[in-house]
């Protein structure tokens, strides 16, 4: 556009409100939670792997995000899904044939 404006003569500036200022401060998407309750976490690796999101305490989740909750002993990978208010723990699946660490 700028190039466009100049064959034209016309004034142009550069637009700087789309610039990243600190990208330390850019929201990555996960995070990790410390000292999870270890009933939640066995309760997110049995059948069902799901728990409401009202019961676990956890503030201000956003739509999608994913969460790694960890305690002494254990960690488990979830997503917040909004539709449902619900935390699901994340599936680890083959692909192409590799298997992921630690699978049975």
């Amino acid at each position: 556009m700028r190039l466009k404006a100049k064959s034209l003569g016309m004034r142009v500036q550069d637009y700087y409100t789309d610039r990243v200022s600190d990208i330390e401060k850019l929201y990555s998407g996960r995070r990790m939670v410390l000292d999870f309750p270890s009933e939640l976490i066995d309760k997110l690796y049995s059948t069902v792997g799901v728990l409401d999101s009202e019961n676990t305490a956890l503030p201000d989740l956003f739509p999608n995000e994913y969460l790694i909750l960890k305690n002494q002993q254990k960690s488990v990978l979830v997503y917040f899904n909004p539709q449902t208010n619900m935390i699901h723990r994340v599936e680890k699946k083959n692909a192409y044939g590799i298997k992921p660490r630690n699978a049975e």
